[in-house]
C-alpha cells in the first residue's frame, strides 16, 4: 500500500468531526456530523489527502520533509 504523503497535518485531537456524503449541506442535513475520535486531518497543497483516525494516519501517513504541523492540544 501506498502512503499518503502531506505538507499539513492537524494531530491530537479529541474529536475531529466530519460532514461526509453529498455537499453543501443545509439546514437540518447539516446535524448529520459524523465523529472520528483522537482524528487527523492531512493535505498536500492545499488538498486534502487523509481523513481519520490518528492511528491509522501513523500506519498510512508520510509527512513532507518541510511539512507544518499543528498540535491541538487535545482539543
Amino acid at each position: 500500500m501506498a502512503r499518503v504523503i502531506a505538507d499539513f497535518l492537524i494531530h491530537n485531537t479529541s474529536e475531529l468531526l466530519t460532514c461526509a456524503g453529498p455537499a453543501p449541506r443545509r439546514g437540518r442535513a447539516q446535524a448529520d456530523a459524523g465523529s472520528i475520535a483522537h482524528g487527523v486531518v492531512a493535505s498536500e497543497q492545499g488538498a486534502i489527502v487523509f481523513v481519520g483516525p490518528e492511528s491509522d494516519w501513523e500506519r498510512q501517513g508520510r509527512l513532507a520533509e518541510d511539512a507544518t504541523v499543528v498540535d491541538a492540544l487535545g482539543w
